[in-house]
């Protein structure tokens, strides 16, 4: 399917953000007693969790994906970095149903706590979009809390090429072993293999 209409519904089971050096199990997540979203095992470094009574990643509307920036006596996890992503940065989404749906950030927002743009993260979208939530700002030592949330839009971009020749590895295996950077923007795949461009257009490397 092309960006437009997106993927089919198919929960998400992992996520890899290159830029910031991501690759981390993905969870579902709901409600916890007092009407507020569950968060992932705060123990549990590379782990993130998928509000999933929203949409899936790739499907029509706005699919959030939470994460812990740090915690006592863990140190940095899985979003630490996530503040430092930049519009055009991409993040792949690998679906249980085998494929992966590519986006891209287009913003980057500190939001504080107490005026959470809720109906900006969690409204519905017509198109495939992506929310990535996480604690920032200030950390109040007081309370032990973070007093904001750094929020990643970005949108729909399409699924990962997938090879059709029997015994070649998924591109999406292939993804994760070699982007390393923002400047990779495009994946061509052709009867000689699969060649890797920049923005500039020059070839970066074949296989």
């Amino acid at each position: 399917m092309g960006a437009g209409r997106g993927l089919s519904a198919s929960r998400p089971v992992s996520i890899v953000i290159p830029t910031i050096k991501v690759r981390a199990k993905v969870i579902g997540l709901g409600l916890s007693r007092d009407g507020r979203i569950s968060v992932p095992p705060v123990r549990t470094k590379f782990v993130t969790g998928w509000y999933h009574r929203g949409p899936t990643p790739g499907a029509p509307g706005a699919s959030v994906i939470l994460g812990h920036v740090d915690a006592e006596g863990v140190g940095p996890t899985v979003f630490y970095d996530l503040g430092e992503l930049r519009p055009g940065d991409r993040i792949y989404v690998r679906l249980h149903s085998g494929k992966t749906a590519i986006f891209a950030a287009y913003s980057v927002a500190l939001c504080n706590k107490t005026r959470f743009p809720t109906a900006r993260v969690y409204g519905y979208t017509s198109c495939p979009t992506l929310r990535l939530v996480t604690c920032g700002g200030v950390f109040d030592r007081r309370t032990g809390h973070y007093l904001g949330d750094t929020v990643v839009f970005a949108s729909y971009v399409g699924p990962a090429p997938r090879l059709s020749r029997a015994g070649r590895p998924g591109v999406s295996t292939i993804i994760g072993h070699i982007v390393t950077g923002r400047e990779l923007n495009d994946i061509k795949i052709s009867k000689r293999g699969i060649s890797l461009r920049h923005g500039s257009g020059k070839q970066l490397t074949a296989i």
